[in-house]
């Protein structure tokens, strides 16, 4: 009796164990597809690249990293966080040649957005942005 009850507590443990890890990757998922179906795929995919600067932003905030101007480390680092902020905002900012031709319609029920959603930058970047800054939290916090 007293093996049965450890293992259903054991399985219970890891159950539990396995639906926080998963119900955690759903709402990141979440996240990034309702940003991006508000904004687009080019500032999802330059908010992706400002992960690794959130990420030693935090470190610094809560003292985890080290952060000494005079170390050279600490100066390759500060210029790495510099770069990766700056490459993300010539990608969002930089407009390119059209890729899609408006001549060419699509048919009304092939039409990706269908009008459910309107595009609203500051809420899909406010998305995007939950979902850099929480990746860094359950990086920093294992």
């Amino acid at each position: 009796m007293v093996a049965v009850e450890c293992l259903n507590v054991g399985l219970t443990t890891l159950g539990k164990a396995a639906m926080s890890r998963g119900l955690k990757i759903a709402m990141m998922q979440n996240f990034v597809f309702t940003g991006v179906d508000y904004s687009s795929p080019t500032l999802g995919s330059a908010m992706a690249n400002l992960v690794p600067a959130c990420t030693f932003f935090i470190a610094v905030v809560f003292r985890l990293e080290r952060f000494d101007i005079k170390s050279s480390s600490s100066q390759a680092k500060l210029i790495g966080t510099l770069v990766s902020i700056s490459g993300a905002l010539t990608v969002t900012l930089y407009e390119g040649p059209p890729i899609y031709d408006p001549s060419h319609h699509l048919p009304h029920h092939h039409h990706p957005n269908n009008g459910l959603l309107t595009q609203n930058w500051v809420l899909g970047g406010l998305f995007l942005e939950l979902l850099i800054y929480q990746y860094p939290y359950g990086t920093i916090s294992k």
